[in-house]
This record gives C-alpha cells, sequence and structure tokens, in this order.
C-alpha cells in the first residue's frame, strides 16, 4: 500500500466535508481581498497626493535662484542631487514682481506646467500666464487670445515695450513657491509668465534658475547640513506635503506625513484584518471541535502535536492557495471602485512589488488566525476522547446552593468551568467600546470647536514699522483700506474686520509710577547674573528709564554711551525726543504706545473691561477710545529664566505667587490723553547716524503731525482678543472711524478677516476671492483661503467618522457573532441536556437563562479596558487623538455595552426557538 502524504490526508478531508469548510474557505478569501483592497487604496492614497503635488509645483524638490554658486556638474558629482533643470528668465513687467521667462528641457519635465485653459507659447510674441500674473498687471480681464501691450524691464537691458498674444492660462504655482525675503539682483524670481525662447530684447540677458531633485533618501535638512558645496544665498526647498517653498525639511517630517497619509488605510486595514482573523480563527476552531475524537485516536497512535498541526493546518493552506487569485481580483475592483469615486485623493495604481505585502498579509493572518485553534487541539491527549480530566477537578470544587435556580445554577457553572472561553469576545467588544470612544471624542470635539470662523484673510507682508520708536511710515494705504471697506457691500459678505497696529506716542508731564522700569536679576546654572528690565510699555526687553531720566543720569549715560550700547540707545532715545519736542514747541514728554486700529465688538470684550463701558458710538466720533493696561505679573525661574504673564486681570493675582506684580494705577475711565503720531517717511529711509545729529533733524522735520485729544472709555486688562490680534504692553485701541476722526494715518491693515453667510454659489465665492487676491496684489497683502482649509479639515474629520463609525459598526458584528456562534456550538453539545430540561418543564426564557450570565459578564469585562483607557487620555500629556474628552461617554459606553449583550442575548434566543421546536424526543436521544 502506498504511503499516504499529508498533503493527501489533507486534500481528502477538504473532499469529503466540502460544506463544512465553506466558512474557512470564506474567512481566508475575506483575509486575501482586505490586504489587497487596504495595500492598494494605501499606495494609492500616496501617489494620490504626489500627484496633487505634482501638478501644483511639479516633481522638483529644490530650486536654486541665481546664476552663481556651483556648476552642474559639481552638484551631481556631490552626491546629493539627481537630475537639475534651468529656468531662464528674460524679463520683469515694469512696476510689477511679474517675470517672464522659459525652461530646458529637463526643467520643462521637473516643473510640470500645466494648463487651465489654451495652450503652451510656441513663437515669439506668445505668452501664457497665471491668473495672479495677471491681477498684478491690472489685466484680471484678459482671455485666450488677447493682445496685451507691457513695458517690459530686460535683465541687465532698458525698458522696452512689447505687445503679446495671450494663449494660455497656467495653473497657480509661483505664489506657492516665491521667495520669502529679500533678493538682490534683477528677474530673481521664477517666471509667472511664460514665453517662447525664441522670445529676444534689443538689449538683455537672462538670469538662470536652476530646479534639482534629490538623491534617494535624502532630505533638505541633509543639504543644507552635509553638503561640501556652497550653494548660495537663495536655497529653497519645495515641501511635497504642501507644495510651498520650505527652509527646514527632515527625513522626520517625511515620515510624520506618511503615516498621516495612510494612517486611516492601516488602522482601518488592521481592525478589518483582525476580523478576518476572528472568522478564520472561529471556523477553524468550529471544524476542529467536530474532530476531537480523530485527533484523540490519532494521539493514541502515535502522532505528534507537530503531525496534528501539519494534517489540519495544510487544509488553511491550501483554501488559501485557491483563495488567493479571487481575494486578488476582488480587491483590485474595489479599489479602482474607491479610486473612482474619491476624485483623485485615491489613485489607482497597482504595482507588481505591491504583491510581496498583500502576499505577508494574506499568510500571516491565515497562519496566526488558524494556529492558535491547532495549538489548542493539537494539546489533545488520548484520554481526552473518554473525558474531560481537567474540567472534571474543577468541577469538583462546586459548592452547594440554598436555592434551586436550573438557569442560574447551570449559567454560573458555565463560567467556573469555563472562565476564558469568552475571552476572545470580550476582547472584540473592548475593541467596539474604544472605536466609539473615539468615534465620540472626534464628533464631539467637533462640536466644542463650532463657532464663526472667516472664510478669507489678508495679512500685511510688508514693513509698516520704522527703527524709529516714535514714528510711523507712510504707505500709501488710502486706495487698498478704501476697497476693503468695499468688500462688505458685496452679495454674500456678513461683516469685515480689519487690525491695523500703529506707533504712536502719549504726551504726559510725568511718566507715572506704572509704565516706570523694574529690574529683576536671575543666576543661571553656571553663575551668570542676567538682568531684566521689565515694564508695563513693552512687558519685557529695552528699558524705558530715559523717560524719566534726572540731569545726573543723563549726564552719566552720555558718559557711558561710547563704550555701553544700552547707554548709548538711552541717550539717543532722549535726544530725538528732544529734537520732537523741538519741532512741535512742547514740554511734555513724549511716551511711544502701540494704537491699535480696529472695530471692536463691546460683547465680546466685556469680560475684560475693569473700569468704565464701551462706547462704540463715541468711538467712532472721535470722543473716546480703550486703554489696555495689563497686570504684569513675574516669577524668577531656577535656571535664571523669567516667566512672565499679563493674562490675569488685577483682580485675580494673587501676590504671594509671583516675584513682581505691576498694576494699572494711572489710566481710569474718562481720563483725557493726548496722542501724537508722526508719520510721512519710508521704512528704508530711516537716518543710520549715531549720535543724534542734522539727518535725524531733518527725517523729523519732513514728518507731518498729528495731534489729537480724547478721553478713556473703558480700561482693559486680561488677554482680549481685538480681531485675532493681542495687545502687548500698554496699548491704545481705536476704532477705524474714530482713526479717521482723530486724523491719524494709517497704513495697509495688519490682519482683514472676511465673513461669508450661508448659502453662497461657487461663483458668488470666486468672484469674492478674486476680489480679495486683486486688492491683496495691488497693497502687498498676503492672501489665505480659509474657507478651503476649513473645507478640507472638515472632510478630514468627516473621513475619520466614517471609518470609526465603519469600524464601530464591524467590531458590533463581529461581536454579536462570534458570542451567537460561540453559544451555537455549546447548544449543539447540549442537545441532550436542553431535551432533559424541556421534558421536566422548562420553558424558552429558562433555557436562554442558562447562556445569558456568560454573555453579560463578557461585556461588563469589556468595559474595564475602556474605562482605563479613558482615565489615561485624561491626562493631557497622554492624549494622543482628540482634545476634546466629554464624561458623557462614560454612560454611552455603558448603553452601547448593553446593547451588544441584548443583541447576543436575542441571537441566542433565536438559536434556542429553532432548538425547542423539535420534539423533545429528538433533543433526547441521541442521534
Amino acid at each position: 500500500m502506498k504511503r499516504l502524504t499529508l498533503n493527501q490526508v489533507a486534500k481528502a478531508n477538504i473532499r469529503v466535508n466540502r460544506k463544512a469548510y465553506i466558512s474557512l474557505f470564506i474567512g481566508i478569501l475575506l483575509a486575501v481581498f482586505l490586504a489587497t483592497c487596504t495595500s492598494l487604496c494605501a499606495w494609492g492614497t500616496v501617489r494620490g497626493h504626489e500627484e496633487q503635488m505634482a501638478q501644483r509645483v511639479g516633481w522638483m524638490d529644490m530650486y536654486m535662484l541665481g546664476s552663481g554658486g556651483p556648476t552642474d556638474d559639481q552638484l551631481r558629482d556631490c552626491g546629493f542631487f539627481q537630475r537639475i533643470g534651468h529656468v531662464m528668465v528674460d524679463a520683469c513687467v515694469k512696476d510689477t514682481d511679474v517675470c517672464t521667462g522659459f525652461y530646458d528641457e529637463e526643467a520643462e519635465k521637473l516643473i510640470n506646467r500645466t494648463l487651465m485653459e489654451g495652450r503652451m507659447p510656441e513663437k515669439a510674441g506668445e505668452i501664457a500666464a497665471e491668473l495672479s500674473a495677471l491681477i498684478r498687471m491690472d489685466k484680471d480681464k484678459a482671455q485666450v487670445g488677447d493682445v496685451l501691450t507691457l513695458t517690459m524691464k530686460p535683465v541687465h537691458g532698458p525698458e522696452e515695450q512689447k505687445t503679446f498674444t495671450l494663449v494660455g492660462i497656467l495653473n497657480e504655482q509661483t505664489e506657492y513657491l516665491n521667495w520669502d525675503g529679500y533678493t538682490e539682483g534683477e528677474g530673481m524670481k521664477l517666471p509667472s509668465i511664460v514665453v517662447s525662447p525664441e522670445e529676444k530684447y534689443a538689449v538683455g540677458g537672462v538670469q538662470v534658475h536652476r530646479v534639482l531633485t534629490y538623491a534617494p533618501l535624502i532630505t533638505l535638512n541633509q543639504v543644507m547640513r552635509n553638503c561640501p558645496l556652497a550653494l548660495g544665498r537663495y536655497v529653497a526647498g519645495v515641501s511635497r506635503e504642501t507644495g510651498e517653498a520650505v527652509y527646514y525639511d527632515s527625513g522626520w517630517n517625511r515620515a510624520r506625513d506618511l503615516v498621516n497619509r495612510i494612517g486611516l488605510w492601516v488602522v482601518f486595514g488592521a481592525a478589518l484584518m483582525l476580523s478576518a482573523c476572528i472568522g478564520i480563527t472561529t471556523a477553524m476552531e468550529s471544524l476542529l471541535s467536530r474532530k476531537t475524537e480523530d485527533i484523540g485516536m490519532l494521539r493514541a497512535i502515535g502522532a505528534t502535536r507537530r503531525q496534528i498541526r501539519r494534517i489540519y493546518g495544510a487544509e488553511a493552506w491550501m483554501l488559501a492557495a485557491t483563495a488567493l487569485p479571487a481575494g486578488l481580483l476582488l480587491g483590485i475592483g474595489a479599489t479602482r471602485i474607491i479610486s473612482v469615486l474619491s476624485r483623485g485623493q485615491v489613485m489607482f495604481s497597482p504595482q507588481i512589488w505591491l504583491l510581496i505585502p498583500i502576499l505577508g498579509l494574506s499568510g500571516l493572518c491565515v497562519f496566526v488566525a488558524s494556529r492558535l485553534p491547532l495549538y489548542h487541539a493539537s494539546a489533545q491527549m488520548p484520554m481526552g476522547v473518554l473525558r474531560d480530566t481537567g474540567m472534571l477537578r474543577r468541577a469538583g470544587k462546586l459548592k452547594n446552593h440554598s436555592a434551586f435556580k436550573p438557569d442560574t445554577l447551570i449559567a454560573g457553572r458555565r463560567v467556573r468551568l469555563h472562565p476564558l472561553r469568552q475571552a476572545g469576545t470580550a476582547g472584540m467588544i473592548a475593541l467596539t467600546l474604544l472605536s466609539t470612544l473615539l468615534l465620540g471624542e472626534v464628533v464631539l470635539g467637533i462640536k466644542n470647536q463650532d463657532g464663526e470662523y472667516p472664510a478669507y484673510e489678508l495679512y500685511n507682508l510688508g514693513n509698516t514699522h520704522t527703527e524709529d520708536r516714535f514714528s510711523q511710515c507712510e504707505s500709501g494705504a488710502e486706495d487698498v483700506r478704501y476697497e476693503i471697506r468695499k468688500i462688505s457691500g458685496m452679495d454674500g459678505v456678513s461683516k469685515v474686520r480689519a487690525n491695523t497696529e500703529i506707533t504712536a506716542n502719549l504726551l504726559m508731564d510725568e511718566i507715572p509710577e506704572y509704565l516706570k522700569d523694574r529690574t529683576l536679576t536671575g543666576v543661571t546654572e553656571d553663575g551668570t547674573e542676567i538682568r531684566y528690565s521689565i515694564n508695563a510699555l513693552g512687558v519685557f526687553g529695552e528699558p524705558d528709564t530715559w523717560l524719566y531720566f534726572t540731569d545726573e543720569e543723563l549726564a552719566d549715560a552720555r558718559a557711558r554711551s561710547n563704550v555701553d550700547w544700552t547707554a548709548s540707545d538711552l541717550v539717543m532715545n532722549v535726544d530725538r525726543m528732544e529734537l520732537i519736542r523741538s519741532k512741535l514747541g512742547i514740554a511734555e514728554k513724549v511716551v511711544p504706545i502701540s494704537i491699535m486700529i480696529a472695530d471692536v465688538d463691546p460683547e465680546e470684550l466685556k469680560e475684560w473691561v475693569v473700569d468704565g463701558t464701551i462706547d462704540p458710538e463715541k468711538m467712532d466720533s472721535g470722543e473716546q477710545v480703550l486703554v489696555y493696561a495689563p497686570t504684569v505679573c513675574v516669577r524668577m525661574m531656577k535656571q535664571g529664566g523669567a516667566q512672565i504673564e499679563t493674562e490675569q486681570i488685577s483682580g485675580q493675582v494673587k501676590d504671594d505667587e509671583w516675584d513682581l506684580v505691576i498694576r494699572n494705577d494711572h489710566f481710569k475711565k474718562g481720563m483725557p490723553l493726548s496722542l501724537l503720531e508722526l508719520a510721512g517717511n519710508k521704512a528704508e529711509d530711516v537716518p543710520n547716524e549715531m549720535p543724534v545729529g542734522a539727518n535725524w533733524k531733518a527725517w523729523y522735520q519732513s514728518m507731518e503731525a498729528m495731534q489729537a485729544d480724547v478721553s478713556i472709555g473703558a480700561v482693559l486688562s486680561g488677554s482680549p482678543m481685538i480681531c485675532s490680534g493681542y495687545a502687548s504692553g500698554l496699548t491704545v485701541i481705536v476704532s477705524e472711524k474714530g482713526a479717521q476722526a482723530l486724523g491719524l494715518k494709517l497704513p495697509n491693515p495688519g490682519m482683514v478677516e472676511v465673513y461669508l453667510s450661508d448659502g453662497l454659489t461657487p461663483e458668488q465665492e470666486e468672484l469674492i476671492e478674486n476680489q480679495l487676491r486683486q486688492i491683496g496684489n495691488r497693497g502687498w497683502l498676503g492672501f489665505e483661503n480659509e474657507l478651503r482649509i476649513n473645507r478640507a479639515r472638515q472632510a478630514k474629520k468627516i473621513r475619520e467618522i466614517l471609518i470609526l463609525a465603519g469600524m464601530t459598526l464591524l467590531f458590533f458584528a463581529v461581536s454579536v457573532f462570534m458570542q451567537v456562534s460561540g453559544v451555537s456550538r455549546q447548544i449543539r453539545s447540549d442537545t441532550r441536556m436542553i431535551g432533559t430540561l424541556r421534558a421536566v418543564g422548562a420553558d424558552l426564557k429558562m433555557l436562554v437563562g442558562c447562556y445569558r450570565l456568560p454573555v453579560w459578564i463578557c461585556a461588563a469585562c469589556a468595559m474595564i479596558p475602556c474605562l482605563l483607557f479613558y482615565a489615561v487620555s485624561g491626562i493631557p500629556a497622554l492624549r494622543l487623538f482628540t482634545l476634546c474628552h466629554p464624561q458623557i461617554m462614560i454612560p454611552v459606553l455603558a448603553i452601547l455595552a448593553a446593547c451588544v449583550a441584548l443583541a447576543c442575548t436575542a441571537g441566542i434566543r433565536g438559536r434556542l426557538y429553532q432548538v425547542s421546536r423539535r420534539p423533545i424526543v429528538e433533543n433526547i436521544r441521541e442521534l
């Protein structure tokens, strides 16, 4: 007789008992399908993001502005770079920062310019431009095919008027890649208008920039730290996460971004794979439970545990080989559907090398899920065929009870004899509760974040302050501010809020004690003594003792000014103040302060008012102003540093907790103030002269002085937020209408917030956005589309909610399935006991009671790890998921655990109902 192999035995088992292996085959098929789908979706998410970034900024990793620096060969040979392309900038449009240029073949591939409309230029006289470039040239109404006449400034050449035909509208790219800083030289920008290489100027050259890609595993930080070449001053990386110019980009950042991008797929896939593993384990355990006698007989005739595992394990692997092709095809098809529905978020990009993780995940799932039941089954001793000796030992410890309740006694006996039988189900219920806890925190966290947020923001990119503490630079902002005010009248705009901070002065006869400097001394760990000058004007920084110098102190400072920089600055402040007093013919001291121009909401600020009331009408008329006079609290640290806070209101401060407390005892409601603004010069024209001399005198003589007398309407303290801005030190707050009534010269706003009403169409939103972009381009204001950012954040939250909700439902279903299927196997083995109970009069309720207690104990045990997780995540430092930690989730978890137990009980009741419909004789007799 030919010897049978283990594989032949496994094939024979599958062939004879096909129906019994269906559930195991389905579990393995599901494992292969989930491994395929999650792997392809995770890879597709990475590829989808790469394509989005390629559409935005191409494939470059870094760019170098200017023709200087190392040669291309040196860059390639250093080992940090692979591909190098060249961008030629030939001219700029007069009175704008718009550059024109063209690319070589390699740069064209790396930059990956795409078109919104039209085509790329093919000959001289044709251009393709970004919409933002057309706006900056006041050509925002131009259409493809229009002829544009522009005054060009060629690189190293004179101005020249040129006529171009607009043949294409480019996708925005340069606004993401703009160099954030000052550059020297002509054409030191990437071109936002593309011309043909055939375009020529009478006189002029080109500025050559380079775009590069890194070698494998190289980041910007490694290039900047370790590259042996001097790369030049104007080098920036391109973030593959945001598509913007960056100056810091480490490998850790890239790894974190990758994890964040595919994290949801990994978590969801892990949850699904765990469910598939449990399904395989349950099916395998069910199959092996029917072969207890066969395994005992094999052990009795000498089969080893390893041979038992190989015989019955081979069945799982054969089914896995059969399920692999079908699972792969189903997974690929599901990924294709997801990629279509996701609209570019997940790219359908199957790769041969992805078979490795797919096969690895599938094999790991089948191996782990089948191994646990196989180890338990192979431990069966030959005597176990006749009786379970371990169970008999435990049964001997059962005690008698005074009351006879069959269902309770039977259920309690099951728990004592098999305490770990429900451990897997308890773990799955715990996962259900944990996913529900995370889902609740995410949902309630979104609710807590609900509020009114601006849809668009404009922020100042220019310098609105000079290095002179007393004066404010000019900006010619009247037109820009007028256009911003017009925005509030557009359809769909609910309100516009602006915040502008300027430098002005208070005219005071004497300096109050509240504004005088305090000095604290700290000692570092190495024994170095540090002196801190603290006052309520600027809170922390340059001392203002010059405001109340005596003649002796001023003379001493002048004597030390040649060797002591601090003394020199103090003396210069005194001398400049004297020039201002001489110009105006006044005797008061000139105290530099900040003035914040913003339209305030009395309701938003009422909790910070410590004296007086806010009257918007009097503020708009220029009669009253608000004064922010903080309570400055200072605590010296052991390391020699100083902790400074201004967020508390005076009445809330406990003096014994601080080393220094400066309270406002000077500014009161109704108190008159005399304001002085000096404006009229450019920030870059500030004299670089020490000591103060003729240049400073000319500086102040050329300025326009605006003086205004007002009274204090209310005094604020604490940390009021005014149009997304916080005051630092003593600040006078004026409304915009009030500033106009007082005659103050205002620069461009520091921050503008635009709020939209509900129900706007995309066309209305686009119209408002284009108008704001035009204002920003004319006024050197940056633009931020908060509406798009918030929608992207909201979409991400919705995805998280859907995934967590799906995980909760999945775990719930698997928990109920595991519990009901496990009890069903017990019911099949307890057929004779059920028949006996029915013969003595037990009804369906009593039969259910025989199996109900373990279900509720299992649900209660699942609550324990969830409550521990809730307690640990209550510590802010250990809160890994959300900032919201609601207490209402505790009763929610208890209710959900009860729902799981009720659902399991209902399933058990349905199974027992089927059994109870059979004749009692069939239950009793051994079939």
